[in-house]
This record gives structure tokens, sequence and C-alpha cells, in this order.
């Protein structure tokens, strides 16, 4: 019976310290997170106001725009990611980079889509001189191609 009851006493300190841990991690990430000082975010490890590049297409009805779409969670799937409505607007400009300079570069904010939690997730601009698409995965009901070439890889600041 000894050795049961210290089985028991592990397993409570363990999940006591992971519960501590979590707490810890939380608050953390909600603190540093968009701040604007230039601090890494505990969640993505990206500087605050930046954002890990999902996908990027063609806009189908104007002939050299894009967009530029934010990956919607983190890693662990545990926290939304996306920036707050209010993070940028339109006529704004942001930077893309860690993309072998396919896509890095400043562009300017011609249109915002927001996902349903209301928080940014794609930003139309204009698509830069000479890239050209990889088409490489679909999305939705309609199989819409996407170009996920640099999903998590590159970085969108704001």
């Amino acid at each position: 019976m000894a050795k049961k009851s210290n089985t028991i006493k592990y397993v409570v300190i363990a999940l006591a310290v992971m519960l501590i841990a979590y707490i810890v991690m939380k608050s953390k990430g909600t603190s540093e997170r968009g701040d604007g000082s230039g601090t890494t975010d505990a969640i993505t490890g990206l500087e605050s106001g930046c954002y890990p590049l999902e996908e990027v297409h063609e806009v189908t009805s104007i002939a050299g725009d894009m967009w530029v779409s934010i990956i919607p969670n983190s890693a662990t799937g545990t926290y939304d990611i996306r920036p707050e409505s209010t993070a940028t607007e339109i006529g704004n400009q942001f930077t893309i980079s860690n993309t072998d300079s396919a896509l890095d570069g400043t562009y300017t904010i011609t249109s915002l889509w927001y996902d349903a939690e209301g928080k940014i997730g794609s930003i139309r601009t204009n698509v830069p001189s000479g890239y050209n698409f990889n088409y490489n995965a679909t999305q939705g009901n309609n199989g819409d191609v996407r170009d996920m070439t640099y999903f998590g890889i590159g970085v969108i600041c704001l």
C-alpha cells in the first residue's frame, strides 16, 4: 500500500508542477504580445508585431495583387496568434522577410481580411516583380490553390 501511496504523491506533484508552468507561460505570453517594445513574443518566438506567414495567392479579381496570410494558431494549437484588427490599417506598410528574397520587402496594405474572431487573417498588397507563385496546396471546398512555399518560415511584421 505504501508503494501505491508514493506513486499517487508523485503524480500529484508532477501535475502541480505542470499547472504552475502552464500558468507562468500563459501569463508571459499575454503580457509580452504586441506591446510594440521590440521584445520577443513568448508564443511565436518572433519580435512583437511580427507573425508567421501561412500562404500567399493571387487576387483573381485584381491583376497584380496578392493575399498574404498569417498562420492562425500557435504550433500547439493553444493560442490564436493573429493580430487584433486594430494592429494596422489600409495604407500602412508592412514587411515580409525570411523568404530567401523571393517575397522579402516592404509593402503597402490595400485591403485587410478578418477571420471569424475579428483578427487580421490576410493582407492584400501588390505582387513583387518577378515573383512566380508555386501553387502546392489547395484550400476549401472549391480547391482554391495556395502557395505554401514559405509556410511557417516567412515572417510578416506590421
